[in-house]
């Protein structure tokens, strides 16, 4: 930052440095060319604008300029990332493994074993039995008997054939399942378990911890401050010398004196008009 600090000094020193000089060079000019300005061989106009008839101005002009900037530049770049991991490796060795297990060892046996059984009885019992039956019935009307009773009495010319159920009990059997039980003698297995050791030859693996990395190419930014000068326009004052005149008149007399001396007087008299004509000395002479 410092070294920033001290390059902008010296450029703000040197660009003020070459206004001075510009100065005093315009300032110096003017003063060397006064007598001779507008001089020469021909004549002028009968009425001059009194002297050289020059002012200095200030005028804004453009200018390039630079600007101290830092700027981050990134770039993607490829780094190597390398992860350390750990695997197995195992080797395969026999080893022998006895364990205790349960064995079954029988005996036969003889035992009286019963089951249960069903058998068939007859079971008596009663239940209803029904069935329809045709009966005569007749009309009755009310009669009067010989000792004056009043009895109803079956009218014979009315009778007709009706159905009558009758039910009756009757005495059946039937069949029915009782348990019972059967017994005989069997012959039985007789089992019990007995420990015993047994042994086998087995594979197993003996395992230790080996690291392992793993790399790849990962993809980065890369940045870093760029310091530099950017160029950028800019504006300043200066002072110019700025020469003004009358139709018709001369600033300078002679064919090749005068600031743009010519023979129709414009800004000086002479042969040769125009900008810094003539043979002789004036502004641009």
């Amino acid at each position: 930052l410092f070294d920033s600090i001290k390059l902008h000094i010296n450029y703000c020193k040197m660009k003020y440095l070459l206004i001075c000089l510009f100065l005093l060079f315009s300032a110096l000019s003017l003063s060397a060319g006064h007598p001779g300005y507008g001089s020469g061989r021909g004549g002028g106009g009968s009425s001059g604008g009194g002297g050289d008839g020059c002012r200095l101005v200030t005028k804004t002009v453009n200018d390039v300029g630079y600007e101290e900037v830092n700027e981050q530049v990134c770039k993607t770049v490829s780094e190597r990332v390398c992860n350390t991991r750990y695997v197995d490796d195992c080797q395969n060795y026999q080893d022998q493994v006895c364990q205790t297990v349960q064995k079954r060892v029988c005996n036969n046996k003889q035992e009286r074993k019963c089951s249960k059984v069903y058998k068939t009885v007859n079971e008596p019992y009663t239940e209803d039995v029904c069935k329809d039956e045709y009966v005569k019935k007749c009309e009755k009307a009310w009669q009067v008997t010989g000792n004056g009773e009043k009895v109803w009495a079956n009218d014979p010319s009315t009778c007709i054939k009706v159905k009558k159920t009758k039910c009756s009990p009757v005495t059946k059997n039937r069949q029915r399942k009782v348990p019972d039980q059967q017994c005989q003698t069997v012959t039985v297995p007789d089992c019990r378990n007995v420990p015993q050791q047994e042994c086998n030859s087995v594979t197993k693996q003996r395992c230790n911890k080996k690291p392992v990395e793993d790399c790849n190419n990962v993809p980065k930014q890369k940045c870093q401050n760029v310091h530099k000068k950017v160029p950028k326009q800019v504006t300043k004052q200066i002072q110019v010398r700025e020469c003004g005149g009358q139709g018709g008149s001369g600033t300078g007399a002679g064919r090749g004196g005068g600031y743009g001396g010519g023979s129709r007087g414009n800004n000086g008299g002479g042969t040769r008009g125009g900008h810094g004509g003539g043979n002789s000395g004036g502004y641009g002479g």
